[in-house]
């Protein structure tokens, strides 16, 4: 069987690549490039799939020092989750055979791979019946499969919610986010038995069938597997720093020995894990019945707190989409104006210093400084990107000379990063004057840089 290397620090990740190969190849891992340059010399794989960012030794690196000792032969395809088009043409640059991005959906990789080796791969010709993220069941088979197996075994059905996801999207990326839900999928997967089905059916929602399992000291301790898992899993990713309260919420139902329909099974751990969000979330409830438990209503105040309280509060300005800004924005001005507060609204516009400024450095330039006026400012200012080069920040409770602080205080720790060689600054700053007799109170005290 062809030998395949993966190489990555993350342990995740190798356990990905290695899910989706291995039933194809040999697969061998290492954690390193120290560690990849020993097995490459003990196994000589025929190909090395090789993340680029890894510590003390890069996987550019890593392909020179095996190049310079094998030869040109060396056939090295690299994988990131760098998005820009520079990271692909580095890896042409290398003389690699090929690139592909984090999160590979799995027949994707499996192609590539075929490609590269001209070998003919098992590739799962039915491709809608999996989900192209995880490789799990689409939601249309796995319902199929739970209705009948919940007619024929007896175990447990349980839903497991990622709890603050949606902030992980919001802070880090949509790309980051998909790499997160693949490693989910991989820590369900290493928590349950082969026997067990599994499969997403929301973006961020999981559902498990446990063969055979009704021990509720059972239920507990995969929940907690779990969220351990899941937490250590997003500290690795995106770094010890990350505040984000992840966790997972889990909704289980005993499924008895007699035939039972799922969508009625579904809808009991579906109240389950909502009152394990009521509850405070990162835990496991068990539904019997709604009687017994008064958490497991069907409606409520604290319901709907739940359902609108998802995005916790974290470190940095509250960073809100475009269309949803107008709405927070509108409310404000209000609250400022009916209880004679103040306020300061902020445009800040990026512009390229050189026409031939690079059009993806300047992008990067713009998140740059998007990133380091929001973990400047306070939890209680709001900031949405309103254009491509454009940012639109409301502060609340500040008075104008405590906004002019802090606009010296933006600028000048800008103007420390690399990128503010790149582009320039410009601002709008407008005061808000509760107190204002003006009819209109956004006109009177208007500035720019």
């Amino acid at each position: 069987m062809t030998k395949i290397l993966i190489v990555d620090d993350e342990a995740m990740m190798r356990m990905v690549a290695k899910r989706i190969l291995s039933g194809q190849y040999e697969i061998l891992t290492a954690s390193s490039g120290a560690e990849a340059m020993d097995v490459y010399e003990r196994e000589r794989p025929a190909l090395i799939l090789s993340d680029i960012l890894m510590p003390e030794m890069s996987g550019f690196e890593l392909h020179d020092k095996l190049r310079s000792q094998y030869g040109d032969d060396l056939r090295v395809m690299f994988m990131t989750a760098d998005e820009s088009q520079a990271a692909v043409d580095e890896t042409q640059y290398r003389g690699a055979v090929g690139f592909i991005r984090k999160p590979f959906q799995p027949n994707a990789l499996l192609r590539r791979v075929e490609q590269l080796l001209g070998d003919r791969v098992t590739v799962n010709s039915a491709e809608d019946s999996s989900d192209s993220l995880t490789g799990l069941p689409t939601k249309d088979v796995l319902e199929k499969l739970m209705i009948q197996t919940c007619r024929e075994k007896s175990g447990t059905l349980m839903i497991l919610d990622i709890d603050c996801f949606k902030l992980v999207n919001e802070i880090y990326g949509r790309n980051i986010g998909d790499i997160l839900l693949q490693g989910f999928a991989e820590i369900i997967r290493a928590n349950t038995r082969s026997g067990d089905i599994i499969g997403r059916i929301t973006n961020d929602e999981f559902v498990a069938f446990l063969n055979h399992v009704s021990d509720e000291k059972a239920i507990s301790s995969i929940s907690s597997r779990i969220n351990k898992g899941l937490v250590d899993y997003a500290h690795e990713l995106m770094g010890e720093a990350m505040s984000i309260p992840l966790g997972v919420s889990v909704g289980a139902v005993y499924v008895p020995d007699s035939p039972c329909e799922y969508e009625e099974l579904f809808n009991s751990a579906d109240k389950a894990l909502y009152s394990v969000k009521r509850s405070g979330k990162h835990g496991h409830a068990v539904y019997r019945n709604q009687n017994s438990d008064p958490n497991l209503d069907d409606g409520g105040l604290q319901r709907f707190s739940q359902m609108y309280g998802e995005v916790q509060p974290h470190n940095g300005a509250f960073l809100i989409k475009p269309e949803s800004f107008d709405y927070l924005y509108q409310f404000l001005i209000r609250y400022t104006i009916t209880y004679h507060r103040e306020a300061c609204k902020l445009l800040f516009t990026l512009l390229p210093k050189s026409p031939n400024l690079d059009a993806n450095c300047y992008a990067e330039a713009i998140t740059a400084f998007g990133d380091q006026i929001s973990a400047m400012l306070r939890k209680s200012d709001l900031i949405a990107q309103v254009q491509d080069n454009q940012y639109l920040l409301l502060l609340p409770e500040i008075t104008e000379p405590n906004a002019d602080k802090l606009i010296e205080r933006l600028l000048r720790g800008w103007e420390t990063k690399a990128f503010s060689a790149t582009v320039n600054v410009q601002y709008e700053k407008e005061m808000i004057d509760g107190d204002s007799d003006d009819d209109d109170a956004f006109a009177p005290r208007r500035s720019t840089d």
